[in-house]
């Protein structure tokens, strides 16, 4: 049989056009470095969708974890984690409250969550942006737009302070991510954070928890009864959660303790 007849005979194509074919398929899905599979691509695409602060940090191991502490952590009463706990270096896990998935004390898997966790910070700490909003003191009473209204609403955007950033107790913050489901909230501070009692913060028009992010390296304490939504990621300071509060979020720690009081409840956000 000639080349152009096995060609033509379907029950038996040459080795040469088949893989011809198949490139030709390949390149057509936008495989094999076309424009569809570059990474670089890819990852600026998903900047732009994130807003003016970025994609929000990789978690790694760390995502599934509600509570991540250096050396302690105490639940008391009834405190509730919806997620993972990990300690490391310490083991101590002190309490009667609850945690509904996998708790590592000092283990490896432990090591490697920090690790990850740590590493968001690094991330998150050191981001800038040409819009970066210079904020301070209570958000719950912010100045007019660029950086938000007086009302406290805030766009997607990467929001800055080189002090404490606090919630007035009973004030509320709305994050309004106007219609974007991957809009990035993320607040850097200098120092803490702190809400007061029966503060609110509202994810609106899209708005997930798990693109909120409050970088406070001496660490964060949420009011009593508060509702709070985000991940704290703090490196020298400890982190606490009072009673009744509920964040749908991440609190963690790189080197201090955490304290999850009675009544209280962290929800892991969903991926």
């Amino acid at each position: 049989m000639s080349r152009f007849e096995s060609l033509l005979n379907p029950h038996n194509p040459p080795t040469w056009f088949v893989a011809v074919l198949l490139s030709a398929v390949v390149a057509g899905c936008g495989g094999g470095g076309g424009a569809g599979g570059d990474p670089a691509q890819v990852a600026a695409a998903a900047a732009a969708a994130a807003g003016p602060a970025g994609p929000s940090p990789v978690l790694g191991s760390a995502s599934t974890y509600g509570v991540i502490s250096g050396p302690a952590v105490t639940l008391n009463g009834n405190a509730s984690i919806i997620g993972d706990l990990a300690l490391d270096p310490g083991s101590t896990l002190t309490g009667t409250g609850t945690v509904s998935g996998a708790t590592h004390l000092g283990d490896a898997v432990a090591h490697q969550a920090r690790l990850d966790q740590n590493a968001a910070f690094t991330d998150a700490s050191t981001r800038v942006s040409a819009s970066v909003c210079a904020v301070s003191g209570n958000l719950a009473a912010m100045p007019p737009p660029p950086c938000g209204n007086n009302t406290g609403t805030f766009t997607p955007g990467l929001y800055n302070s080189g002090s404490t950033l606090t919630i007035a107790p009973g004030g509320t913050i709305i994050l309004d991510a106007q219609g974007n489901a991957d809009a990035v909230f993320m607040f850097q501070m200098g120092t803490a954070l702190t809400t007061g009692t029966s503060s609110t913060v509202v994810l609106a028009n899209g708005a997930q928890a798990k693109n909120v992010w409050w970088v406070a390296p001496a660490g964060a304490t949420i009011g009593v009864t508060s509702v709070f939504a985000g991940s704290v990621l703090a490196d020298t300071g400890a982190v606490t959660v009072n009673n009744g509060a509920t964040v749908a979020g991440r609190l963690f720690s790189n080197s201090a303790a955490a304290t999850v009081e009675t009544g209280a409840t962290i929800t892991v956000p969903a991926p």
